[in-house]
């Protein structure tokens, strides 16, 4: 049992020298299999922590998948880690998953992560011309008081608003254009 725990502790520190030493390659093997393999939890978690810092920074494709595998590894290990939101949300934007967007709004609105993910939902219905999905986003972000809580300068909330705007003016002139004036 001591010998494990100082080759433990060799293993968990030796990260820390590939690191120092700029050889992130081996630090990440290294981290993953002290992620995968090390008995103490604490030990783990921090590495699993360093090594997604490390394969986030990296930004290409082999990253990318590399963070979706030893994400999924953490959270299964950590699901309750204070690191559990960022990480889902670095998931949802890696694999452009839309859908997984909308619920992450849902289940962290007090999250500036899901702000953004609000803005970027409502400007690429904007951007296809989807009126019908720019007013049901205007709508339903309005009325997700947590999430606008992080619009800390109102300008969403403005945008959202002048989104609603716009469809009750066209929906009054539509009416007008009818001679409909008593609907108008």
């Amino acid at each position: 049992p001591k010998d494990l725990k100082e080759a433990s502790e060799i293993r968990f520190y030796r990260t820390d020298a590939l690191l120092s030493a700029g050889r992130s390659g081996e630090a990440i093997a290294a981290l993953e299999k002290v992620l995968k393999e090390e008995s103490d939890k604490t030990k783990r978690r921090e590495s699993g922590a360093t090594l997604l810092r490390l394969l986030s920074e990296k930004k290409n494709a082999e990253s990318n998948q590399k963070f979706l595998e030893v994400s999924s590894e953490f959270l299964g290990q950590f699901p309750n880690d204070k690191l559990a939101p960022e990480l889902e949300y670095s998931r949802i934007r890696i694999q452009n998953d839309k859908n997984a967007l909308e619920e992450y709004i849902t289940k962290y609105p007090a999250r500036r992560e899901s702000l953004e993910a609000a803005q970027d939902l409502l400007a690429e219905a904007v951007r296809n011309k989807d009126n019908a999905r720019s007013i049901t986003l205007a709508d339903r972000f309005l009325k997700n008081r947590a999430l606008l809580a992080e619009d800390k300068k109102g300008n969403f909330r403005k945008y959202l608003n002048s989104i609603l705007a716009r469809n009750v003016f066209a929906q009054t002139q539509e009416i007008e254009s009818r001679g409909d004036f008593a609907g108008a």
